[in-house]
């Protein structure tokens, strides 16, 4: 449990989650705002300007944007793949301890956009009217900004944690995940020590193949 005089940190993380998933479908006033929440905003409008459609993939662009982000705020974060255009980005803030880990989970392709069928250009990142247009605004980009921001936000503040906290960007998880989850689990299993709960758990889609990563990662809501 966190102690009482200390901050919710995983229902911060969660709080992150909500405000950026909804910056697509919300006001996005562009006004005076938290300096954090405008922080994950321009991240947020920066990393949707990264095509990383699927096919053909390219997410070694957005997987170093995320990488940049993370080392900037004086988190180590590596580029894994075998593939040098469709890598992923993983960092992980160790506790110490050796309750499992959290797995931070997210994806970094998107589907396909027919410019045609949008009302906006959909790798604008275009704030218009009070709304954020760009595909990958909800399924996932969002969500990578959101668990990226809460690890900054652990590290910033020093916070003592129970458990290691990891954060993975794949790729290709749109498409099966065989260059992304299923290369990782097969080719780099130490990624994955000692991880036993994630945030979103991966599909059988993004881990076909790969049962034992269903079998041990699953929802978790508790203190970190």
């Amino acid at each position: 449990m966190i102690a009482p005089h200390r901050r919710p940190t995983f229902l911060l993380s969660v709080a992150f989650f909500f405000f950026v998933a909804s910056l697509n479908c919300g006001r996005a006033t562009g006004g005076d705002t938290d300096p954090v929440d405008h922080e994950a905003e321009d991240a947020l409008v920066t990393y949707l300007r990264i095509d990383t459609t699927n096919p053909p993939g390219n997410e070694t662009a957005g997987a170093r944007f995320l990488q940049q982000l993370l080392i900037k705020g004086g988190i180590e974060a590596k580029l894994v793949g075998s593939n040098p255009a469709r890598q992923s980005v993983y960092a992980r803030l160790r506790s110490g301890s050796n309750e499992k880990a959290l797995l931070l989970l997210n994806h970094i392709d998107v589907v396909p956009a027919a410019a045609e069928e949008w009302t906006k250009p959909p790798f604008s990142g275009l704030r218009s009217g009070g709304y954020i247009w760009a595909r990958g605004a909800l399924d996932m980009k969002s969500l990578a900004i959101a668990e990226l921001m809460a690890m900054l936000d652990l590290k910033r503040r020093n916070v003592p944690l129970r458990r290691d906290i990891v954060y993975l960007g794949v790729a290709d998880e749109e498409l099966g995940g065989i260059h992304g989850c299923k290369e990782l689990l097969e080719k780099n299993p130490e990624l994955f020590a000692n991880v036993g709960y994630t945030t979103k758990p991966p599909s059988t889609r993004s881990c076909s193949g790969a049962s034992r990563c269903s079998r041990r990662s699953r929802s978790f809501f508790a203190s970190i």
